[in-house]
């Protein structure tokens, strides 16, 4: 989780010194570097620990799925996470990746509905 963080800062520093690298046209560019930073510690975390690195990247992967152009890239990267928690960690998770998948797709469905409803 630490080089994760740590790859995310500079890229967080640089979108908010620079906002014009931010466009319509590379948003789901975007979507996809930040959804990898949230999946890449699952892979060197210990097996006991997957459950709880999962749980601790939601909240940023519900909010970088808000900044994707396209609806359907967020819940690809959802499933992808979700996927690599359940085949990492230990046996019986899988009700818990699920659980925290449908709270992430839910969130992230029912947000993006009211700002598209409200902003658009």
């Amino acid at each position: 989780l630490d080089v994760s963080n740590m790859m995310s800062f500079p890229l967080c520093t640089l979108i908010a010194i620079f906002p014009q690298v931010v466009a319509g046209w590379n948003l789901d560019l975007w979507y996809i570097v930040m959804q990898s930073l949230c999946i890449f510690p699952l892979f060197f975390t210990r097996e006991e620990d997957v459950l709880n690195v999962s749980l601790i990247t939601a909240f940023p992967r519900l909010l970088c799925g808000l900044g994707a152009r396209s609806g359907i890239l967020p819940i690809l990267g959802n499933v992808m996470n979700c996927a690599a928690a359940t085949y990492l960690s230990e046996e019986g998770n899988l009700l818990a990746f699920t659980a925290e998948a449908c709270m992430v797709f839910s969130g992230f469905l029912s947000i993006r509905y009211m700002l598209h409803q409200n902003v658009v």
